[in-house]
């Protein structure tokens, strides 16, 4: 677990504006080193698409990390932040304190079941990185280590496992390593049997890992070593060399990302490949690894989608004449975008479709209605749909890791501005709630001792904005107490009434935190 530093310095910067006004007067080094570096401007024009574009910043961009003249104003750049927080430093210590007392030195994950293990991580104290575990279902006592990350993280001054795939035996792992931190990863394969690393090595991919029914080969995605761009599918067969892969697809189109997953039925692979405004979903069958991927909707300008499976049925999720998404299903083999579908959950103008969870017996949607994340239960059985109520007016819910099909659960995780992280599982014939975790917050919290609250701002063009607020008892909304608001809305996404610990610290100094669901 790590501490959010770039909230620390903003909140130190703030209290220092606020509170830090009678210093003694300033040397005439301190008043040069109170003077913010600015960068240079250096004469340059992109030319692309017929068009040219004047950057005079382009000589800041490094991805060697080497110039001297970037690493010098950047040094400028720390030394001037440095000096003007230096009123703050026994704030700073003290809000470090808070924040880390705060956070759970031993800790865990709550297990999920995949299969014949359930799988779940955990942290020690003392030690900066997970340790990934599992444990058989029918014998839950017996802890198995499949990565000690601390163990592996010796000797390397950055390491970190982006990712992990357990083959079709369930005693093979394959898992992405970043020894850099440039986000390119090397795939290595352990037998978890014998504890012993194979010689297959992977350079240069990305997370996306798919195994084949079969276990004897994987699929994995390469990444452009300059522009970090995932856009190669490749077929890595064990115990070959990386130079004998199999390169199973390309995206020359550079605005797509590629990835590739394994369906939750583990009957098909699919390639899911996406930009800004538009999506492919190509897909093989998991048992004929060596066929050729084919596409489920061939890309159309504007159309995205998204798809999972369920029998001989594709669900697909799309945006096809529904801006706010719709699902609909077709048959597997008469899939294509100008073949019949069923409109299974029309397009709503109040609601965005974010998510769909298939069960055996159920569906469930992930809706924002009023920038407001729910759950919506269907009964496939033709039972009358229903929200998961949490209690709250003020939260955001959504579906959690749900690998298994034939269940009548739903694991769930839940939060709100004053309600920590929390790891439900709900049972959609019932409607039971068990709470398998809430995050434990040290330190004295008490849920109690806030208030949330919902406000609506009108923007410049009459757009209706919600507003979650947070505060020690009822907020005042006069303009009387101090108030940190965030914003942050792109692509479709945006910022959620969420937990956030190192928020407690504001709001006990009487600030009011507000967040602008835009």
């Amino acid at each position: 677990m790590r501490l959010d530093s770039t909230w620390l310095f903003g909140f130190a910067s703030l209290w220092c504006l606020t509170g830090c006004q009678n210093q003694t007067h300033p040397t005439v080094r301190e008043k040069i080193m109170m003077t913010p570096p600015v960068a240079k401007k250096v004469p340059y024009n992109h030319r692309m698409h017929g068009q040219e574009r004047s950057d005079p910043y382009h000589w800041m961009r490094d991805d060697e990390r080497k110039k001297p003249d970037i690493i010098a104003h950047l040094t400028a750049e720390n030394e001037y932040a440095e000096h003007f927080l230096r009123p703050t430093k026994a704030l700073q210590e003290t809000l470090f304190n808070e924040l880390k007392n705060r956070l759970k030195a031993n800790d865990m994950s709550v297990p999920v079941r995949r299969r014949n293990f359930e799988y779940y991580v955990r942290y020690e104290s003392g030690k900066e990185h997970p340790i990934y575990c599992r444990r058989p279902v029918q014998a839950p006592s017996n802890e198995e280590v499949i990565l000690d990350v601390n163990t592996l993280a010796e000797g390397h001054e950055y390491y970190t496992v982006g990712s992990y795939a357990i083959g079709e035996d369930e005693q093979h792992i394959a898992f992405a390593e970043d020894t850099v931190s440039r986000r390119i990863y090397t795939i290595r394969l352990m037998d978890l049997k014998t504890r012993t690393f194979q010689p297959d090595r992977i350079e240069g991919a990305s997370t996306s890992l798919a195994w084949s029914a079969d276990g004897q080969s994987f699929f994995y995605v390469d990444k452009d070593d300059k522009t970090l761009r995932p856009y190669a599918v490749k077929r890595h067969i064990i115990g070959t060399p990386q130079s004998a892969d199999q390169t199973v697809y390309e995206e020359s189109d550079e605005s797509y990302y590629v990835s590739i997953r394994r369906s939750k039925s583990r009957q098909f692979i699919f390639i899911e490949l996406e930009s800004t405004t538009t999506s492919e979903v190509l897909y093989i069958d998991a048992s004929h690894p060596a066929s050729a991927f084919r596409p489920i909707w061939q890309r159309q300008p504007g159309v995205e989608y998204d798809v999972e499976h369920k029998g001989n049925t594709f669900f697909i999720r799309t945006n096809r004449d529904a801006q706010n998404f719709k699902l609909v299903s077709q048959p597997i083999n008469a899939a294509g975008f100008d073949k019949p579908f069923e409109t299974i959950l029309p397009g709503r103008d109040d609601a965005m479709l974010d998510a769909v969870e298939v069960f055996e017996d159920f569906l469930v949607y992930g809706e924002r209605i009023q920038g407001q994340r729910q759950l919506r239960v269907v009964p496939n059985n033709g039972g009358d749909p229903y929200v998961i109520d949490f209690g709250e007016s003020v939260y955001t819910a959504f579906s959690g890791q749900n690998p298994e099909f034939n269940t009548k659960n739903i694991r769930v995780v839940y939060s709100s501005m004053k309600t920590p992280k929390t790891v439900i599982d709900f049972n959609m014939s019932t409607r039971e709630k068990i709470v398998q975790k809430m995050d434990e917050v040290q330190g004295g919290f008490d849920a109690k001792n806030y208030t949330t609250k919902r406000l609506w701002a009108t923007g410049r063009d009459g757009t209706k904005v919600p507003i979650s607020l947070m505060s020690r008892g009822e907020p005042k909304t006069d303009g009387s107490t101090p108030l940190y608001l965030y914003g942050y809305g792109s692509y479709g996404y945006a910022m959620d009434p969420w937990f956030m610990p190192s928020w407690i610290s504001l709001v006990d100094r009487g600030i009011t935190v507000a967040i602008a669901h835009i």
